[in-house]
């Protein structure tokens, strides 16, 4: 695309200069193809840089012991043709899976002969990148990589297909991001770009109209191969995705920690750089936009090959129903890596109970992340991160899921099995047992996964932990109707909703277990972590892996007397906070969740005719003794569910919430939903919903909206604004159908 101005001096330099402060190094396109011995004789139809990558190779891979390169030059090609042929299958085969292959390659190396002499012949595999990252400064890692930022680079295929990207970043020659810039004047400049990207991948968005982004001539798909990371960038906005991100899933980047303590701090580190003209990458003064932010930790040497190798995988995602799921590259989102980072960092540094000076082990920690920000996808994540570490510190860690739902079980094993980490479903106690025998041993490294249930067995007085039960199978009007009984004995809130088992009870579940593995290297991470049973298992884990780490998720308010609880079991930072928070407001900011409004509505209620119920339920027990008498009281007692099901209740609600509908969601074009107490109470609520609405019809077919001409919308009364909306949406009205979901 054409640049303007604005682009090139308010987006495109100021990523340049920042990556220079950071150890890129910087090339104009055109001069890497000038015919200099010295340069990169690059032809514009090389995808790789190749002479940069032969040197890489032969660089990176060497003897044991940090010896010399194995590797001839004919070598290094042998393996970079591999490469190159791999991305060229994007002519018979789709981008993602190529894609897929080569990511492949980059990763775990590609295979090719092995030197005669110290591999005796046999089949190795040789590394382009050097992913080594724990214990290495920056500068190690600068100074065993290349890092080369490009502008303006011309690519052009055979057959006359050319596209030039705004900034390409190739590590060792091999292009791993790519960014798309446009000035902060353009209309949805985010948006813009996000499509110039999906359009010189070849595969653009859907509802992309543009004809030049459809035109194959304007897409060389081949050279997205091996590309891991498309970012967006205008001014101070910037967004992060892959080649089958859509607009929705392309996302800023608003978090600097770990990396810096917060935004001054990162300020601070902008304030201190100097352009070559004197100017600092921040004034003093400024603050951080999202641009710094994404290129500031993204962007980093060490921080980008760490997300392109433990942060970026495959994954099936379903689109419409009864249609195969299509798969797509998932990038982390910033509170994502921030937390499994944090995570890493404890299990690195933390002091564990081997420890003299330990009170306990020091490695673990509360996530609170709200519901609905990708949770499961965290800890996916954090296997991903933990096995495929280069580091044997962190690759070693068996992971133990603990969860209380079958459902979140199996999602949650779901997504960790993309990641690559060999997962294992423990049906049984004994199971689970077994697995965690060889945690630390050869061929023990794995994910396992066990509900509380299957693992702790059946705990007194606890609700829905039994053997073969779970938190699907509760039921809620049972567990509420507990409730009110338990704050009618004099119980506080807390305890009522949620009982802490007795001493007896924890005693006799310990009873049950044995010591499984006395290793530091198991990872206990522990879903819905704020639960009264999670006592009993932190009990029970003391007694079968007590020198295991602990992580506790979970993204429900926790009361203040459950915290402290929470705290001794996974531990609290030293100021008395969760290791990592990322709160509703924040998820709504980057509409990872949509919008939450809550608006209490609450009717008149009561009971008509008091005495003269009362009297002929005494006459319909009068023939009993006293005894029966008064179990007939007991058990006849009118509880929250018989009003909950009450016929005149669920009238006047249904004509409330129609009214309520019409007059909100109805006219932004929205559905609505009712949760109903019993499959009863749904099929009476679909009856009288009915009868509201031809109720409300008829009141309509006699009203005439020039009667409120006079009016201003603040003077109508609520009848008039709820007959007027009707008016306006009658055919609508007509068409809906209330359906019961039993």
């Amino acid at each position: 695309m054409t640049r303007g101005t604005a682009e090139r001096d308010e987006t495109e330099l100021p990523i340049i200069d920042q990556l220079k402060a950071m150890g890129w190094r910087h090339v104009h396109g055109p001069d890497l193809s000038k015919a200099d011995p010295d340069g990169d004789e690059r032809a514009y139809s090389d995808l790789l840089l190749v002479k940069r990558l032969r040197s890489a190779v032969r660089r990176v891979n060497r003897l044991p012991g940090g010896g010399d390169s194995w590797m001839t030059d004919a070598d290094a090609d042998a393996a970079i043709d591999d490469l190159r042929r791999t991305a060229r299958n994007v002519a018979t085969t789709s981008l993602v899976a190529v894609n897929g292959e080569v990511t492949s390659r980059l990763i775990k190396g590609t295979p090719v002969t092995g030197h005669e002499e110290h591999h005796h012949g046999s089949t190795v595999h040789a590394q382009f990148i050097d992913w080594d990252l724990e214990s290495l400064s920056d500068a190690e890692i600068l100074q065993r990589n290349d890092f080369l930022v490009v502008d303006q680079l011309r690519v052009t295929t055979f057959d006359g297909a050319e596209i030039i990207p705004d900034l390409v970043l190739f590590v060792n020659g091999v292009p791993l991001a790519v960014i798309e810039c446009k000035g902060p004047d353009v209309k949805d400049a985010i948006g813009e770009a996000i499509r110039d990207l999906r359009g010189y991948a070849g595969v653009p968005l859907d509802d992309d109209s543009g004809r030049d982004r459809r035109d194959p001539r304007s897409q060389v798909p081949e050279f997205f191969a091996p590309v891991q990371l498309l970012i967006a960038a205008a001014g101070k906005h910037a967004a992060l995705g892959t080649i089958t991100s859509d607009e929705n899933h392309f996302a800023a980047w608003r978090s600097v920690t770990p990396d810096y303590t917060d935004d001054k701090d990162f300020a601070r580190a902008l304030q201190e750089v100097r352009r070559a003209d004197g100017t600092r990458l921040l004034e003093p003064g400024g603050a951080p936009t999202d641009l710094h932010r994404l290129v500031g930790i993204v962007l980093r040497p060490r921080n980008l090959l760490n997300i392109a190798r433990h942060y970026v995988f495959e994954m099936p995602m379903k689109t419409r129903p009864g249609e195969p799921p299509v798969t797509v590259k998932a990038v982390c989102r910033h509170q994502q890596y921030r937390a499994v980072e944090k995570i890493v960092r404890k299990l690195r540094t933390g002091r564990t109970v081997d420890d003299p000076a330990a009170e306990r082990d020091e490695r673990g920690g509360v996530i609170w992340h709200t519901q609905g920000s990708g949770k499961s996808l965290t800890m996916a994540f954090l296997a991903r991160r933990l096995q495929t570490s280069r580091d044997p510190e962190l690759n070693r860690f068996t992971l133990l899921v603990v969860t209380d739902r079958r459902q979140l079980e199996q999602q949650l094993a779901a997504a960790v099995r993309v990641s690559g980490s060999d997962v294992r479903v423990a049906q049984s106690r004994s199971d689970v047992e077994g697995m965690l025998k060889r945690a630390g041993k050869r061929g023990g490294r794995a994910v396992i996964f066990t509900m509380i249930q299957k693992y702790l067995g059946r705990i007194p007085g606890a609700v829905g932990t039994g053997e073969g039960e779970s938190s699907d199978d509760r039921d809620p009007v049972a567990e509420f109707e507990a409730v009110q009984e338990r704050l009618a004995e004099g119980a506080s809130a807390e305890e009522a909703s949620d009982p802490t088992p007795t001493d007896a009870a924890v005693d006799e579940v310990r009873r049950r277990f044995t010591e499984c593995s006395d290793k530091p290297y198991v990872l206990v991470l522990v879903d819905e972590a704020h639960r009264s049973h999670t006592s009993v298992l932190h009990a029970c884990l003391r007694d079968s892996v007590p020198k295991a780490a602990r992580i506790g998720f979970t993204g429900t308010p926790i009361m203040k007397g459950r915290l402290s609880d929470t705290g001794r079991i996974f531990g609290l930072e030293p100021d008395g906070t969760f290791l990592d928070t990322y709160l509703m407001d924040e998820a709504e900011r980057d509409k990872v969740v949509v919008p939450v409004r809550y608006e209490g509505r609450t009717g008149p209620a009561g009971v008509r005719d008091e005495e003269e119920l009362n009297g002929k339920f005494e006459n319909l027990i009068a023939h009993l003794r006293a005894g029966q008498q008064a179990k007939m009281r007991r058990q006849l007692r009118p509880t929250s569910r018989t009003v909950a099901e009450s016929l005149p209740v669920i009238r006047a609600k249904a004509k409330d919430m129609l009214e309520h509908y019409v007059t909100g969601p109805l006219t932004g074009g929205f559905k609505a939903q009712v949760a109903a107490v019993s499959r009863s109470a749904a099929v009476l609520y679909r009856h009288m919903l009915n009868d509201a609405r031809a109720e409300l019809l008829a009141k309509v077919r006699d009203f005439d909206p020039e009667s409120l001409r006079h009016k201003g919308l603040a003077d109508y009364t609520w009848d008039e604004l709820v007959l007027l909306r009707a008016w306006h949406y009658q055919e609508i009205l007509r068409r809906i159908d209330f359906v019961p979901v039993i």
